[in-house]
């Protein structure tokens, strides 16, 4: 799909920053655009920018399987929350205006979207 064209930072803090910094970007965007399909468009070409630039073999299924993963968890979530309120039994207790589980179970996707993404980009096979 998309050969490497140069590394970029030959040290982890360096990836690390620059995949901050793109993130930070895109928060940026959302927040002065507000049309929904420019801001997605908007980050399409972003992240079509960085695969041009930055892509490792495979890495288009790690891409796929943590859109995936990403809106069930948020649907899953949202879903629970609602029930929760619903019923009344969930004492609305936010953390920037997100339920204060959210970032836990969002955290847990980010280790088994790791887990998953070694595999698939390093084919790394377990025994």
């Amino acid at each position: 799909m998309f050969e490497r064209i140069k590394k970029i930072g030959d040290r982890p803090e360096t990836e690390i920053a620059i995949e901050v910094g793109l993130m930070f970007l895109a928060l940026f965007i959302t927040k002065i655009v507000m049309a929904e399909l420019l801001i997605l468009l908007t980050i399409i070409v972003l992240i079509l920018a960085n695969f041009a630039v930055r892509y490792e073999r495979n890495e288009w299924k790690v891409f796929i399987l943590g859109t995936i993963v990403g809106f069930t968890m948020e649907w899953a979530g949202d879903a629970l929350y609602h029930q929760f309120t619903w019923k009344q039994t969930f004492v609305d207790q936010t953390l920037f205006g997100m339920p204060l589980w959210l970032p836990v179970l969002w955290g847990y996707g980010f280790v088994m979207m790791r887990r998953i993404g070694n595999v698939l980009v390093h084919e790394k096979r377990y025994k």
